[in-house]
């Protein structure tokens, strides 16, 4: 008479059916232990990390009750910090909006972007600065080979209008070299893009700063 196996299983020549379901049993057995051991593992590491993360905690906040605060925290909660432009002591109203934008690109790459009023990210230009690079000699005049341009500002948060200001940057200078062209109305062309861009890229390094990435340092002319 022929025996019926359990599927699956491959009955060696010689070994009786409960034979085989015992080996079978035994294994299942077996496994079962294995998989026991490895959740019991698994829950002292688990353990081991919540202490960590707990003595983690309570070391930020044994530093932020000392004065100390991590490179990366925020003046904000996300989706909270708008920007604004303080009194500019550049004329040109042009790139006071471009380090606007600017410094909504930052802050927005970041996920802290808000549109409320407050709390609010302040942006100051401060100066434009210019000066020749190298002197060639066009038609027997002197002609200035390019110009390197340099856009200083600063930033500061405000919590409420009459509020103490907060993460103020101080002042932050983004400096490019621009090549001169022989057409006036072409040089002022690549001069005022080249300035626009130093706005955009002034307020992104301003906002940076507020939010505790890693910025450059004062470029220097």
């Amino acid at each position: 008479m022929n025996e019926r196996r359990p599927p699956g299983l491959a009955l060696p020549l010689g070994l009786d059916r409960r034979a085989a379901l015992a080996a079978f049993g035994a294994a299942l057995a077996g496994l079962g232990t294995a998989l026991a051991r490895l959740g019991s593992l698994l829950a002292r590491v688990g353990a081991k990390s919540a202490g960590a993360g707990t003595a983690l905690g309570g070391l930020s906040a044994t530093l932020a009750g000392c004065g100390y605060r991590p490179l990366r925290s925020l003046p904000a909660a996300p989706g909270e910090l708008s920007v604004t432009a303080a009194p500019s002591q550049v004329p040109d109203v042009t790139l006071v909006g471009d380090a606007v934008y600017g410094a909504q690109v930052a802050l927005a790459r970041e996920a802290r972007l808000g549109g409320g009023a407050y709390p609010r990210l302040v942006v100051e230009l401060v100066r434009v600065d210019e000066r020749s690079s190298g002197v060639r000699d066009v038609g027997g005049q002197p002609l200035a080979r390019g110009v390197s341009l340099g856009l200083l500002g600063r930033a500061w948060v405000l919590d409420a209008p009459d509020a103490t200001a907060r993460f103020d940057t101080g002042d932050v200078r983004v400096v490019t070299d621009v090549a001169a062209e022989a057409d006036l109305r072409v040089d002022t062309l690549r001069r005022d893009d080249a300035l626009r861009s130093l706005a955009r890229r002034l307020g992104e390094a301003l906002a940076g700063r507020v939010l505790g990435l890693p910025t450059p340092l004062d470029e220097r002319l």
